[in-house]
């Protein structure tokens, strides 16, 4: 699914979305479910993840994870005690084809 590369602010002004954020959007978007889900608390105007919601939310085993390493994306963080490839493995195709795309954004190897 294509995400915008930016969101307009007021009349004219544009402002570039943060790779950071890029990749958390096409995490989250690579399952309509998943992207049904959380997007309601994706603030784009002001870069900003409602975590502690998304995380209150009865999330499927593989949709938890997937949420769980679009936090890593955001934070540069990984979640304590969670194992990223074990929980990848567990994916079907399509969120591990939007988590790859997800790293490739993120380490900027590809705009």
């Amino acid at each position: 699914m294509a995400l915008a590369l930016s969101t307009q602010i007021g009349q004219n002004v544009v402002q570039k979305i943060s790779n950071e954020m890029r990749a958390v959007l096409t995490v989250l978007s690579s399952n309509q479910d998943l992207m049904n889900t959380t997007m309601p608390f994706a603030d784009f105007y002001r870069e900003s993840m409602k975590w502690d919601e998304i995380y209150s939310l009865p999330l499927s085993p593989s949709h938890k994870d997937a949420v769980d390493i679009a936090y890593g994306f955001w934070t540069n963080e990984q979640k304590p005690n969670t194992d990223l490839f074990a929980s990848i493995l567990n994916m079907d195709a399509e969120l591990r084809a939007g988590i790859i795309r997800g790293f490739v954004i993120r380490w900027g190897l590809k705009s």
